[in-house]
């Protein structure tokens, strides 16, 4: 791995980092008395210089900043030395992957859909830039778009999924899994260090992802054959699905006894049942993930870790700002707010 060319990308990450909100900023923005001025002062931040949010409906804003994080990996997987541009791609493509199975879903259930609702097609340099509404309803066409292998496969298997089961839903069985599956595919590339470093850095949110979506999928009683489509290959951050198969297959119809089983794996899950387990490892996963990634500046670190954890605190910072806003919106208790973001508050 090039050290050179972590060297040259480091200061930028350095002020990427430093431009995002203290802690006492989103405490102080958690404390005003309403929503709009929350928006305002939000707006004060750095981060959001090139999205102004305004107080239209919650949705806009929620797509306002997703449109930072993806800018903002999109021009860091393209300075990025590689192979680690791969990591800022992997991430970078759970949103455009994002966008293509919602169009999917949409179009499978016959209801309509605006472009203006999604978040990449209006970000240049994305796959989906310029896409005409004419074109959403043909599947094979926006296929073609995505250049990168692996997620054009992933795409596609979600697609064919779809058409031998007929089921609308199976795309929210593939929609979180983007993001695991493609890391997995950046990790084989990387050196030991920078495998290591990533995993450090992306394993907490992967593993509730993927642990979650078991318990969700037990719940709704999803057959172990469909599940192991979506699931098939998966073998990241200790979430092997060839062990794991077995646990979901003899658990399946009961996810208390599921967690139980699943627990005993992954001990982020902790709980008096499934729903409060689900509920504290979501907020375990988001501090751990933000404490790690701020890890990994310490020093001269010449990794791809640094990718993953300029990208990681970038999606902590908007998730942060849009569950204070949220809060606002429906007026809760600042209390309350804290609970759901990645900052020690």
């Amino acid at each position: 791995m090039s050290q050179p060319g972590y060297a040259k990308i480091l200061p930028k990450l350095r002020i990427a980092l430093a431009n995002l909100a203290k802690t006492d900023d989103i405490r102080s923005l958690a404390l005003v008395e309403s929503f709009e001025e929350a928006l305002r002062d939000a707006g004060e931040f750095k981060v959001l210089k090139e999205e102004k949010l305004e107080a239209k409906s919650f949705s806009e804003i929620e797509r306002a900043l997703n449109r930072i994080v993806v800018k903002y990996t999109l021009k860091l997987a393209k300075i990025a030395p590689e192979p680690a541009d791969k990591v800022a791609k992997a991430y970078l493509c759970t949103y455009i992957l994002g966008d293509l199975l919602s169009i999917f879903r949409r179009t499978a259930l016959g209801a309509p859909l605006s472009i203006e609702t999604l978040v990449t097609p209006d970000i240049p340099g994305t796959p989906l830039y310029g896409l005409e509404e004419e074109s959403l309803e043909a599947p094979k066409q926006l296929l073609a778009r995505i250049k990168t292998p692996e997620a054009r496969k992933f795409a596609s298997d979600a697609l064919e999924a779809f058409q031998k089961t007929g089921d609308p839903g199976i795309y929210d069985l593939y929609q979180p899994l983007i993001r695991p599956v493609l890391i997995q595919s950046a990790l084989q590339g990387l050196d030991i260090q920078s495998k290591q470093a990533v995993e450090q850095v992306a394993c907490p949110r992967l593993i509730y992802t993927l642990v979650s979506g078991l318990l969700y999928s037990s719940r709704t009683k999803t057959p172990v054959e469909v599940l192991s489509a979506a699931y098939n290959g998966i073998n990241v951050c200790k979430f092997n699905w060839t062990t794991i198969r077995q646990v979901y297959e003899n658990n399946s119809g009961d996810p208390e006894q599921l967690f139980s089983e699943l627990k005993r794996k992954f001990p982020m899950f902790e709980g008096r049942n499934y729903i409060e387990a689900l509920k504290n490892a979501r907020s375990t996963s988001l501090r751990e993930s933000r404490k790690r990634s701020l890890a990994q500046f310490t020093g001269y670190p010449f990794h791809a870790g640094l990718i993953a954890a300029s990208i990681e605190l970038l999606e902590h910072e908007v998730r942060d700002i849009r569950a204070v806003l949220s809060g606002k919106l429906y007026n809760v208790y600042p209390e309350k707010i804290y609970t759901v973001i990645s900052r020690e508050l």
